[in-house]
């Protein structure tokens, strides 16, 4: 009998922390497959095509926005939707845009953060592609 409350109590314990610590969205953030990268000559940038999936774990519908953390890098939509509705997710495509003067190295990582009412929600983060400028 004790060792089944022992169990309980910590079962309790373990389901009380991973509520606890539930974000309110998911984000799954993926490069375009088949492509590398795309040199900008216009402006000597260089771009990614990715595509990210929020899925909105809360009880309301929720407005979003997808900031870089770098402040070098920008955001191009393509395919783009800043609402995500009660229970459901939502696809969003776009390019991120990096001077080409800014990139260091072939594969670097770039992260950034889900706003939602001016505060960050998710942070997520994925692998940019460019040539180096060593």
């Amino acid at each position: 009998m004790y060792g089944y409350s022992v169990i309980l109590v910590i079962l309790t314990i373990i389901l009380s922390f991973l509520i606890i610590r539930r974000t309110d969205v998911q984000t799954t953030i993926l490069r375009a497959s088949g492509t590398l990268y795309q040199i900008r000559d216009k402006d000597q940038t260089v771009s990614n095509l990715y595509t990210a999936e929020m899925v909105n774990k809360t009880g309301k519908a929720i407005e979003f926005e997808i900031i870089p953390d770098d402040k070098n890098a920008r955001i191009q939509y393509i395919q783009k939707s800043n609402m995500i509705a009660y229970g459901s997710s939502v696809k969003v495509t776009f390019f991120v845009i990096m001077p080409l003067k800014a990139i260091k190295e072939y594969k670097s990582k770039i992260s950034f953060k889900l706003f939602c009412k001016g505060k960050t929600v998710d942070r997520f983060e994925t692998t940019f592609i460019a040539p180096s400028n060593n």
